[in-house]
């Protein structure tokens, strides 16, 4: 029997990434306000979590065989909430990059596990379509989310109350997806291994290029 009470906090969680994905834009006329950031700055701010993914991306994949796919999307939002909470007490360009940084390690920790959670939790081809369809969503979702929020929560306490209210959503996503998502198997596999055959494998390469493609409009 598929465990749905999981499949909705995994997706949650991914609401919660979503949002730490779309919440720089509406934000940074008070960031470029209060900070003094550059235009160059404040590119670097917004297109980090970008930059995560191309570097960080197959090493997340990795570390979830190895170690297990719930330990490091535990680990993915427990530094999503960190980054965010040191985001919200940021002075300048540097201390507000590195929450930026570590938001963009945490937020492929926990996607790339997501995934395989999603697929862990449904018993039946059924439902895992109607789960991983529902995971596709997440992004947008979780990005609407945060842009139709920020609005009203930089307008009343300005933009750090939109970092630390995310904050506090990744860190209520730990403690529901800690209680709900059993814990998942895993191995000593190589790591080399397994970075080999995922870039021997061509449809690999191919999705990976096509994303590239995406991610760079």
């Amino acid at each position: 029997m598929s465990n749905w009470p999981a499949i909705w906090a995994i997706y949650a969680g991914g609401l919660v990434a979503g949002a730490y994905m779309t919440k720089v834009a509406p934000a940074l006329p008070g960031l470029r306000g209060e900070l003094g950031l550059t235009l160059v700055e404040s590119g670097l701010i917004a297109t980090t979590f970008n930059l995560m993914g191309m570097l960080v991306g197959m090493l997340a994949g990795v570390l979830c065989d190895r170690f297990g796919h719930k330990r490091l999307a535990v680990f993915g939002l427990i530094v999503l909430a960190a980054g965010g909470a040191l985001g919200a007490a940021a002075s300048g360009f540097a201390s507000l990059l590195l929450a930026r940084f570590l938001e963009g390690v945490g937020f492929i920790a926990f996607v790339v596990s997501a995934v395989a959670l999603m697929n862990a939790a449904a018993a039946t081809p059924r439902d895992r379509a109607r789960a991983l369809g529902l995971w596709s969503s997440y992004m947008p979702t979780g990005g609407t989310i945060a842009l139709l929020a920020a609005p009203l929560l930089i307008g009343a306490w300005g933009w750090r109350s939109l970092w630390l209210v995310f904050a506090l959503l990744a860190v209520v996503s730990v403690i529901v997806l800690a209680r709900t998502v059993p814990a998942s198997h895993y191995g000593q596999v190589s790591s080399m291994r397994l970075v080999v055959e995922s870039l021997r494998n061509a449809g690999n390469i191919t999705m990976a290029l096509l994303f590239a493609f995406y991610d760079a409009q």
